[in-house]
């Protein structure tokens, strides 16, 4: 198998955003800044969805240029194809490849447009904000300075505690439904093949269906 740019900079159209971090001093007041005084920004990752969009990483280097992050490797096969068809016919996923990387390293991306980055960032209160901020670049390099966005106040500490502890709740009260009470032990028993057992039990109910079909269709055809 050849070796391929697999990497971080993945070659498909399934993704919906790429992150990006920014090593550039952000544009925040000096109340923003005591408020987020818990967040180390050259670390924080955001998203975009000015770039390619391939769940692809990006970084704004000190100098103001814009790199992407290619990693350099190739699929080798971890799964013999003897376990892949039997996992398979359980109805089970299966991917029988590893990515193994060779090498990585970012390289100059002469992006032109506006990039715009954001993300939902927590306060040292633990409450909740939205920043977004935005730089011009022509040709991979930034134009002037990184501009402020947005820095909105989302959600308290409070209430995101409460609604967490309403998930919570809700999950537990699901899990005590029969049916699921009842899934779960059947579940232990058959050692975790209880859903596969009945994808078998469809299997036999769809081929039973079929030969009544056939059937049917045969003493239409010479006995009736």
């Amino acid at each position: 198998m050849k070796v391929i740019v697999y990497a971080v900079k993945i070659i498909n159209n399934m993704g919906m955003f790429d992150s990006i971090t920014c090593e550039l001093p952000l544009p925040l007041n000096k109340k923003e800044q005591k408020t987020f005084s818990n967040v180390d920004w050259k670390d924080k990752v955001f998203q975009t969805k000015d770039t390619d969009c391939t769940l692809s990483t990006y970084v704004i280097r000190k100098n103001g240029k814009l790199y992407g992050l290619f990693v350099e490797g190739k699929h080798v096969r971890v799964i013999p194809e003897k376990e892949e068809k039997k996992i398979k016919k359980q109805g089970k996923f299966c991917w029988p490849f590893e990515f193994k990387e060779k090498s990585r390293k970012y390289k100059f991306e002469k992006f032109t447009g506006d990039l715009y980055f954001y993300d939902s960032i927590a306060d040292s209160e633990g409450n909740e904000w939205w920043v977004e901020f935005v730089g011009k670049f022509v040709d991979g390099v930034l134009q002037g300075k990184l501009k402020k966005v947005e820095v909105r106040f989302s959600e308290s500490a409070e209430d995101i505690k409460k609604n967490n502890q309403e998930w919570q709740d809700r999950i537990e009260a699901d899990k005590k439904k029969f049916h699921n009470r009842f899934r779960a032990f059947m579940n232990k028993i058959t050692f975790n093949n209880w859903r596969y057992t009945w994808f078998n039990i469809g299997k036999v109910i769809r081929k039973i269906h079929k030969g009544i079909g056939n059937l049917d269709i045969w003493i239409n055809r010479y006995v009736a």
